[in-house]
């Protein structure tokens, strides 16, 4: 990925060169300047060719951010690329990118919470382990056995899901569907507590986004308040 510098900071850069800084302190500079975005798209395609097929590897070439068309699922991982694939067309979850495939970009949000969670879909001991962290109180995780869910193949419901809207349209928002045009929770999850009460969570996730979007002024509004 090229690094894209402002004019006036290219100037700036200039100055502080005169001034004596060192080659270290200059890149340090440098690096502060670009996004996190930036470096964290350039870090992924450094290791396009482990994480990619070769020819999707080559197609990240153009932009060094975006896969090729037709690489749109080798964004996903490799070891349970297809099931992922399967579990969001059994359920009608829409991805975020064209033609309602995965997004191209490899830092997008959707396709790096599906890479991080999607395992956790069926292994109930790793999911219990990782919350036990978080969560001590925690005594058995239970599945999302809601009517607005679907079981996988081995007839059992999944202990984690994606673009979750619930049961009922709290929001009163237009019909919707998940993953568009409603108000979605990016992943949902659900345990047992060691007092006999269900806790819930709705998962929010970001990972290059610069800004919050509305949130930002709702929240500033809240504060105000």
């Amino acid at each position: 990925m090229n690094e894209k510098v402002l004019p006036n900071q290219e100037a700036w850069f200039r100055e502080i060169k005169k001034a004596g800084a060192s080659a270290d302190q200059l890149g340090i500079v440098r690096w502060n300047s670009v996004s996190f975005r930036q470096r964290e798209a350039r870090r992924i395609f450094g290791l396009r060719e482990k994480l990619f097929s070769e020819e999707a590897a080559k197609s990240l070439l153009d932009d060094h951010e975006h896969l090729g068309v037709g690489f749109e699922k080798d964004n996903l991982f490799e070891g349970f690329r297809n099931e992922a694939v399967d579990f969001f067309a059994f359920r009608q979850i829409k991805w975020h990118g064209k033609n309602n495939a995965p997004d191209t970009s490899i830092v997008a949000s959707q396709v790096s919470c599906v890479n991080c969670l999607f395992r956790f879909i069926s292994f109930r001991e790793g999911l219990a382990g990782w919350l036990q962290q978080l969560y001590p109180e925690l005594l058995e995780v239970l599945p999302i056995d809601s009517k607005s869910e679907t079981p996988l193949t081995n007839g059992q419901y999944p202990f984690l899901s994606f673009e979750w809207i619930g049961e009922k349209n709290y929001l009163n928002e237009p019909a919707g569907t998940r993953g568009a045009f409603q108000t979605n929770a990016d992943a949902v999850l659900r345990f047992l507590q060691q007092d006999g009460r269900i806790h819930v969570i709705l998962v929010e996730w970001k990972y290059c986004e610069s800004d919050l979007g509305d949130f930002d002024a709702f929240h500033s509004a809240c504060q105000s308040e």
